[in-house]
């Protein structure tokens, strides 16, 4: 594997599917790609074939055979195995478990639910990713969270689905349950001696009928748009990316016609349209719908194009054509097989145990084959179909359609999924400049408060800033060292630019909130959006000590000027202390995420010590590229904190240094103990 990581790096491949690696010039300017093409075998009972070669596949680009310039084999059960295993991004799975709240009753969402939590917490591997999304009714497709494998967090997301809001009737009026299916004959009404009234409310319900499903079309409609817009989202992540739906379905009959008619209503439809009266006529339930066809084509090309494909589980179980309130009447998942059929998907049926369902889906990719070659492209937006054959092999073949250059505008719901992927991966981002200080607090029971500091540049937040508002976002995850969340915050600011423009201008905006956190190691990555466009990501390493462990904390510069920045303190947290930690004594102050120092300066430095020996003192060096130079410290005061802590308060003199970025390092001493160093970045000016 570590071959095949050493070539990807060499390519520079990006975010996307494609990347440009090389340029060859036969008179016009060529660009040549690499395309990842993930494949999965399975034989006749779903389950992945193993030891395949690079001889038993063709690969073929819009219909023309390619060599397969690189060929990886990623078994999935042994990766996960191996502490601190790396996965090519190509091959990585992102499952998005989609509840289909409009077309299922809570019971079988229930059942729904306890499926995908035996999926997250048994069958999804720490190299996997998913998502938890809801599309209702009444507020469409909604994407609870991002990608992630923090288990605890997609549990609690998958949990709140019960709530009762998520179960609002679809038609407020009731008019759809018109046309729910046909009335038990002992239960019609008699028959009107007045015939010319009756014949007028024959004509209004037919109207009213028609009203409704039409209704129900359009919701359907509305549904299979929002589904393509998440694929057409999901084209900017990389690897494998799968929608597993969970619904009974709709009715397959509202997007491709109905059934055979009754002699009855058959010969009512043919009197309407002899007479002219072709209101009394539906003519998509009469001869198909050739709209909701071209729809489901539409959508099944979205998905197609962004290489994703759609799986559907029919939570309703086993079927019957019997109904126990409604008597005999037809139960189909044909819906089902119209969206998942042309995205490559499958439809898992008639079974009332659906975590099996879950576990064949997995066990079925269990093994990917990483085909890759290079591809020359002339145009962009064209898109290349991709066909993978076996050889001297047999077994189901499961591949992305192809491939086709990515747009380079991102509406909100890739900007949410992009954002996802940047955290989840630490990509580097620095469209706007961002500090970051994380110190962490122990308190009682061994969890930690971790103050987090984030300091923005103003120049590169209000580049491209345009009106009187400028919507910014923060995010902050913490990430432990198997790569789960173990916390995260959030907050949306809207500056004022009439009243803040020069001073964000001048300085910049710091944002100060405060996370809790148990012993262990921590990637803290911030990540700070505005106006949905541009982004800059910073992350920090944090150490929770145990409790009663020995530890130092990184060194805390006041910040001498305050007044400078737009300050925003982030909302209060109940499990967190409301005391304000950055105090020594009775001297309150604000450290700097970034301290700026001028040669030759003085400046107060804090340290907190955690269950210190006795008689501790520190020293202080900047250093930089294995240049040191000593930096003169005085002691200032010290005291004491809680749970075994103990502050000092510094005086640093800086010497002459030279412009630029260096370290500042302070080394702890205490009696009878190894010397402790923390070191934090600075800026010489």
């Amino acid at each position: 594997m570590k071959r095949h990581r050493m070539f990807i790096v060499a390519a520079t491949i990006l975010a996307g599917t494609a990347a440009v690696i090389g340029q060859e010039r036969f008179g016009d300017l060529v660009e040549v790609t690499i395309i990842e093409v993930p494949v999965t075998v399975s034989d006749s009972a779903g389950k992945a074939v193993r030891g395949l070669t690079r001889e038993n596949f063709e690969l073929y680009d819009e219909g023309k055979r390619v060599p397969i310039d690189y060929f990886e084999v990623v078994d999935l059960r042994g990766v996960a195995t191996q502490k601190g295993a790396a996965l090519p991004a190509a091959a990585r799975r992102n499952f998005l478990l989609l509840f289909d709240l409009a077309n299922s009753s809570p019971g079988t969402i229930g059942r729904a639910q306890d499926a995908a939590r035996e999926f997250v917490n048994e069958h999804m591997t720490p190299l996997d990713l998913a998502a938890v999304a809801t599309s209702s009714a009444d507020r469409g497709l909604k994407i609870l969270t991002s990608f992630t494998n923090d288990r605890r967090f997609l549990n609690g997301m998958i949990a709140t689905l019960t709530h009762e809001a998520g179960f609002k009737v679809a038609d407020p009026l009731m008019l759809t349950s018109l046309t729910e299916g046909p009335l038990d004959p002992k239960s019609r009404p008699m028959a009107d001696p007045n015939e010319g009234k009756a014949e007028e409310r024959r004509q209004l319900n037919a109207i009213t009928d028609q009203v409704a499903a039409d209704e129900r079309r359009n919701r359907i409609r509305n549904q299979l748009r929002n589904y393509g817009a998440v694929a057409r989202a999901l084209d900017r992540l990389r690897g494998q990316k799968q929608i597993i739906l969970l619904s009974e379905g709709f009715d397959a009959r509202l997007m491709t016609g109905r059934e055979e008619l009754g002699f009855q209503a058959t010969q009512r439809e043919n009197d309407a349209v002899l007479s002219g009266e072709l209101w009394n006529v539906d003519s998509e339930q009469r001869f198909g719908s050739a709209s909701g066809a071209t729809e489901i084509t539409e959508m099944a090309e979205l998905f197609r194009r962004s290489d994703v494909r759609l799986h559907a589980i029919d939570v309703k179980g086993v079927r019957t054509d019997v109904d126990a309130s409604a008597g005999v009447r037809r139960s189909s998942n044909e819906a089902l097989w119209l969206l998942a059929r042309p995205t490559g998907g499958t439809v898992f049926r008639n079974s009332n145990d659906l975590a099996k369902n879950f576990q064949r889906l997995v066990e079925s990719q269990e093994v990917i084959y990483l085909l890759g070659f290079r591809a020359k492209t002339s145009s962009a937006g064209k898109f290349h179909s991709l066909r993978v054959k076996l050889a001297n092999t047999r077994g189901e073949v499961s591949h992305r359609a192809g491939y086709f250059e990515r747009s380079a505008t991102a509406d909100g719901v890739e900007r949410v999924l992009t954002t996802a992927e940047i955290m989840m991966n630490n990509i580097p981002v620095n469209d706007v400049r961002v500090s970051v200080l994380a110190v962490p607090l122990p308190r009682e029971g061994g969890v930690a408060d971790v103050p987090v500091v984030v300091e923005v540049d103003g120049k590169t937040l209000l580049r491209g800033a345009a009106g009187e508002a400028l919507p910014v976002e923060f995010f902050i995850y913490a990430f432990d060292e198997e790569g789960l969340i173990r916390d995260r915050l959030y907050q949306r600011v809207a500056f004022d630019l009439t009243q803040l423009r020069d001073r964000l201008s001048a300085a910049g905006a710091k944002y100060y909130h405060t996370l809790r956190l148990p012993p262990g190691d921590y990637s803290v990555r911030v990540l700070v959006r505005a106006r949905g466009v541009v982004s800059g990501l910073r992350s920090v390493d944090v150490t929770v000590p145990k409790e009663g462990g020995r530890m130092v904390a990184p060194p805390l510069v006041f910040d001498p000027d305050m007044a400078r920045w737009v300050v925003i303190r982030g909302e209060t947290r109940p499990e967190v202390s409301p005391d304000y930690p950055f105090q020594v004594g009775d001297k309150v102050f604000v450290p700097a995420a970034e301290p700026v120092f001028a040669s030759g300066g003085r400046y107060d430095v804090a340290v907190f010590a955690f269950n210190p020996g006795a008689n501790i003192d520190a020293a202080a060096t900047i250093e930089k590229n294995g240049v040191s130079r000593p930096a003169a410290v005085s002691l200032v005061g010290r005291s004491e904190g809680a749970n075994g802590m103990e502050k000092l308060l510094l005086s640093v003199e800086a010497p002459k240094l030279a412009s630029g970025a260096w370290d500042l390092v302070l080394t702890v001493r205490e009696k009878g103990m190894a010397d402790q160093r923390v070191s934090l970045p600075i800026i010489v000016r």
